[in-house]
């Protein structure tokens, strides 16, 4: 159908039909394999590099979202393209990079729904590169009319205030999300962020109860860090017990998180040695080497056995 009739309104779902059959099978490789045999349109790029996103094949999904930048300029698909793009150059910690793509975008399509998008991207970015004065200033500046945008900004603003060491206006900030946007996913992160104020403040009864929020309504990668933070509450407390069953927690309920699980993992290590159960520690951070071995959660845990007097 897609070689007979090409100009079909029916084209479209056939191509989606054939992409999602071959990613429900988990063959990726082949999906990009088939969009590769297609005449090279606008949305076929974006599809491909939609692709090469899903395999974390970042560089190749830049590649082709700039495909559909620079051959169809024109195309509605091309401010979108040149966003994803610069989301991309944010995975790779790219952050300047990603800076110039957002700001081309508002500059070349200036009435672009995307461009919105763009100057709430800008202000998260600085927040990532600890340019916190900028993302204060860029976001102070910020106006929107989605919702779930406006609560974004207020986020990224109270995060920079808190990383400025501006901790009052970081709570005012952060707390005002739970006020004007309470349907908003935006409440749990900032929830996230409150509590790791009041852990720094000591305050360690409310730090544990906006942790224990997030992990009520969510069960991501953002309930797996408020799970970690609860075992960073008791391990401050010195209550090593409590603290280890939270760290083991977040390997046993989040395995699939894999920035947070070794980190938990430290601190399960920690744990043990406070409570001389050297076995269990040793055991602990070989686990991490040998599982997590890219990590410098690894490199510690190895800097750790190496240094343990109780080996």
């Amino acid at each position: 159908m897609i070689e007979d009739y090409p100009d079909s309104e029916q084209v479209d779902d056939a191509i989606t039909g054939i992409e999602q059959a071959y990613r429900q099978l988990g063959r990726e490789a082949e999906a990009i394999g088939f969009l590769e045999s297609l005449r090279p349109t606008a949305a076929i790029l974006m599809r491909k590099g939609d692709a090469y996103l899903n395999l974390k094949r970042y560089r190749d999904a830049i590649g082709e979202y700039m495909r559909v930048v620079d051959s169809f300029a024109k195309s509605s698909l091309a401010p979108a393209a040149l966003y994803k793009a610069a989301e991309t150059y944010v995975k790779l910690n790219e952050y300047s990079t990603a800076l110039s793509h957002c700001e081309r975008l508002i500059k070349t399509y200036p009435s672009s729904e995307w461009v919105d998008e763009s100057k709430l991207k800008i202000g998260e970015i600085h927040v990532r590169m600890g340019d916190y004065r900028g993302a204060i200033e860029h976001l102070g500046k910020y106006r929107s009319d989605s919702r779930l945008n406006e609560s974004l900004a207020l986020l990224y603003l109270g995060t920079a205030y808190a990383q400025s060491g501006e901790t009052y206006r970081a709570k005012e900030t952060l707390l005002s999300i739970e006020e004007k946007y309470p349907e908003e996913p935006t409440r749990d992160r900032a929830n996230l962020e409150l509590g790791k104020i009041y852990l720094d403040e000591g305050g360690y009864s409310v730090a544990l109860s906006r942790f224990r929020d997030v992990i009520r309504n969510r069960s991501d990668d953002i309930a797996c860090e408020a799970q970690y933070w609860i075992g960073e509450v008791y391990l401050e407390q010195n209550e090593f017990e409590k603290a280890l069953a939270e760290y083991e927690r977040v390997e046993y309920v989040y395995a699939f998180c894999t920035e947070w699980v070794p980190k938990a993992l430290l601190g399960a290590g920690a744990c043990y040695e406070k409570l001389e159960r050297y076995d269990q520690a040793r055991e602990t951070y070989k686990k991490i080497i040998d599982k997590y071995s890219n990590s410098p959660e690894a490199t510690e845990a190895q800097r750790r056995l190496e240094k343990a007097k109780w080996k």
